[in-house]
């Protein structure tokens, strides 16, 4: 009788389907850290254009007319408070902006080097090989990185979860965690393709993995 495959693996699983499932959970961790990595950035990038801007209409006015003119109104101390208002804000973004990156960044190559030292076990000689299927290591391994999203290096295995992933990934253009799921999972699996050992046709051996889909 066929084992029953559970969505979280027991105990007394195969150690190999586990290590694959630590190395999928950590790449969704990774794509979670990108996706905050990039946040950071392009926060710098907007707020570096937005000062550009207020450096060169500032350029162009004298503060000390428009402050006049606020005090001739009534609306000195509001705008005096307003300005103050923007610097600490600045300062704030600014603060939580180059912070989330660096920690961000710190944090992406430290989740790599686990996933590498989790691929190394994976593909340890002395682990029993599951579910083989030979594929084509260079389009498996590009198409996991470059369409891995919608499923395109399953396609190059044959197997009916390509038309999961390819489901989900176009799903993920609205409903946003799922692409990031799928995204997740092909990064993973193309990175463990590139330290497969290839023979003289190119092929690679692949584990027809279980869990999460």
């Amino acid at each position: 009788m066929e084992e029953k495959k559970n969505l979280f693996p027991s105990k007394d699983t195969e150690k190999k389907y586990r290590n694959i499932m630590i190395l999928h959970i950590q790449g969704i961790v990774l794509v979670i850290v990108l996706m905050l990595l990039l946040a950071a950035s392009f926060s710098i990038m907007f707020r570096s254009i937005f000062t550009m801007g207020i450096d060169v209409v500032g350029g162009m006015i004298d503060i000390d007319d428009i402050m006049f003119l606020f005090e001739e109104m009534g609306f000195k101390a509001m705008a005096e408070g307003g300005i103050g208002l923007y610097k600490i804000l600045s300062v704030g973004l600014n603060i939580i902006s180059y912070g989330g990156a660096i920690i961000a960044i710190v944090a992406t190559i430290v989740i790599f080097i686990q996933m590498k030292k989790r691929i190394a076990m994976i593909l340890d000689e002395n682990e029993e090989k599951l579910n083989i299927v030979k594929v084509k290591k260079a389009p498996y391994v590009w198409l996991g990185f470059l369409l891995g999203a919608f499923g395109g290096h399953y396609f190059v295995m044959r197997k009916k979860k390509a038309w999961i992933f390819l489901l989900l990934g176009f799903a993920g253009m609205w409903i946003f965690p799922l692409v990031m799921y799928t995204t997740a999972i092909s990064f993973s699996d193309a990175l463990l393709a590139c330290y497969a050992w290839k023979d003289h046709n190119g092929y690679i051996e692949i584990e027809d993995y279980p869990y999460w889909i």
